[in-house]
Parts: structure tokens; C-alpha cells; sequence
């Protein structure tokens, strides 16, 4: 099977929005299928995880970026992410690969989803609350579990999504996906570009909905402390436990 037939059965955008999983081989399959967000069936995510990590085992990941950078009807996102990747694998780029915001997002939320049900597997919420309460922004940008090296920011928010239950501190809504997982949305009180990082006492978890009104409402801090906040968003006032 060739390349082109490869790509066409993972499908372009799948292949560069999950690449660093593809290619993370102490990642188990299981655990990637679970994070693939499009409407696929598991047996057509699992198909697409079988022919990318072909690619890999073919050592043509380089010809499928370039590939996919050049295709003609492929987003200009896709694109620019697939030549980012090129770069990273080429060694322009650093430790680290700047994605199109969405796939940043999207690389966030499977880094927190597979983090989450390995700290659910493997610690008591007792032992979660304890490590967040010595959580340093100063620490390490990266840790590494199981092999496999993560964001510290991812896993400090799947701690909180934990302890919170994945659930929006507004309205109590729980979304719940097709494997039975739970997702919800990390809010910061204080941006990052303002200084802002994942401390639990700057982290609020909120639907999309509420998400998108704390970002683009009307809102302010009535009072802020450690442990709760209180804000009025849209004339309605809302108190929320930080710890």
C-alpha cells in the first residue's frame, strides 16, 4: 500500500490533528481512539490509527506532512499545522510545535483526557487535592507519565476536572461523549496573556456556552479570594468554590 492510499484511509486532517499520538507509541491505541473527536465509528478510528502508525513504521511521516501541505483542498489550518510539524521534524523548530489555535485547543483536550483517566485509575481525590495544593506555576513546563511526555498545564486542569467532578460550575451541566467520558471546558479568571496560569484558584470549568459568555459577556469580579469567587455576568451574580 502506498502512501497516498494510506493518507486517503487515515484522511488528511485526522492524520496532522492527531500526529504526535500516532506517532507516540506508549500511548495505547485504546486510549487514542478515545480521544479522536470526529463521528467516527471506533472501528474507523481504530482502522485510522492502524494505517498512520504505518506511515511511522514506513518512516514516511515527513512525506505525508509535505503531502499534506501541498494539497490543494486541504485548509490553509491543516496546512500550516501539517508544515509546522515538518519543521519539528526537520529540527527548525525547537521543543515545541505552534499550531493553528483550534488544533491547539484540540491537542490540549486529548493531552487532559488522557491524563484524567490515568489519575482516575491512579489516585484517590484525597491524593489529587494535596498535590494541587503544592502545585508551583514555577515548576517544570513538561512532566513525563508512563514514558510519554505532557504539557504540566494539561496535567494540573485534568486534576481540577477531577476533583470538580467535569462539571460546569454555573449550570452543573456534565456533557457526556460517546465513550462514556465526560467533557467540560477550563476557564481562566485571569488570562494568561495578563499573567494567568492553571492554579485552581484561576481556573474555572464551565460549558461552552458559559465559557463563551465569561469570555465575550458583560462581566466583573464582585469579590476573589483562594478558595471562591463571585462575578456578575450579564446582570446575573454567581459564586463559585475555587478549592
Amino acid at each position: 500500500m502506498d502512501l497516498q492510499a494510506l493518507l486517503q484511509f487515515v484522511g488528511k486532517e485526522v492524520f496532522v490533528k492527531y500526529y504526535r499520538y500516532f506517532k507516540d507509541k506508549n500511548i495505547k491505541p485504546k486510549d487514542i481512539v478515545s480521544i479522536i473527536t470526529e463521528n467516527h465509528t471506533n472501528k474507523s478510528k481504530k482502522s485510522r490509527l492502524g494505517h498512520a502508525r504505518m506511515i511511522f513504521n514506513r518512516n514516511w511521516q515527513k512525506e505525508a506532512l509535505k503531502n499534506i501541505a501541498d494539497s490543494p483542498r486541504i485548509s490553509e489550518d491543516i496546512k500550516n499545522a501539517a508544515n509546522n510539524l515538518l519543521n519539528e521534524e526537520n529540527g527548525h523548530s525547537g521543543h515545541s510545535v505552534i499550531l493553528a489555535n483550534n488544533l491547539q485547543e484540540l491537542s490540549d483536550e486529548n493531552e487532559q483526557a488522557i491524563l484524567s483517566k490515568y489519575y482516575r485509575k491512579e489516585k484517590t481525590k484525597q491524593q489529587i487535592k494535596k498535590e494541587l495544593s503544592n502545585y508551583s506555576p514555577s515548576e517544570p513546563k513538561t512532566i513525563k507519565v508512563k514514558g510519554t511526555v505532557y504539557k504540566r498545564e494539561n496535567s494540573v486542569i485534568a486534576k481540577i476536572k477531577i476533583l470538580r467532578d467535569f462539571k460546569c460550575q454555573i449550570c452543573g451541566t456534565a456533557i457526556v461523549k460517546k465513550d462514556g467520558s465526560k467533557y467540560v471546558e477550563a476557564a481562566h479568571i485571569t488570562t494568561k496573556p495578563d499573567g494567568g496560569n492553571e492554579s485552581p484558584d484561576n481556573i474555572l470549568l464551565l460549558c461552552p456556552n458559559h465559557h463563551k459568555e465569561f469570555d465575550l459577556g458583560d462581566k466583573s469580579i464582585i469579590y476573589r479570594s483562594k478558595t471562591s469567587i463571585t462575578i456578575k455576568m450579564n446582570g446575573k451574580e454567581y459564586t463559585l468554590k475555587l478549592s
